[in-house]
């Protein structure tokens, strides 16, 4: 995570993301929280 706030698309320390809403519709620049982020890297990492 400490990497992921030096990132050159973070704003004031904190990560933008682009999330997927369905094929062709992404939304960019969104904020998630840490503990949202957190939880779906550790879901994804474990299988």
């Amino acid at each position: 995570m400490q990497t992921i706030q030096h990132d050159k698309k973070a704003q004031d320390g904190e990560p933008r993301w682009v999330l997927l809403r369905d094929i062709g519709q992404a939304e960019y620049g969104k904020r998630v929280s840490r503990e949202k982020v957190e939880a779906a890297l550790t879901a994804v990492l474990a299988t």
